[in-house]
């Protein structure tokens, strides 16, 4: 009997079974403020955006 094809199933089975680490803390973007020329969208933006 040739094992590869059980193996093969068992080995994806596996990889995608096991949990993937979280990225490190230095790989994650960082959020900054806005320029204060840039002003947030008001309420009323957001709603015709929406649309």
């Amino acid at each position: 009997m040739n094992r590869l094809p059980i193996l093969l199933t068992l080995a994806i089975l596996t990889a995608c079974a096991s949990p993937r680490p979280a990225p490190p803390a230095e790989v994650q973007p960082t959020v900054e403020p806005l320029p204060p020329e840039i002003k947030p969208l008001t309420q009323e933006q957001e709603e015709e955006i929406g649309q």
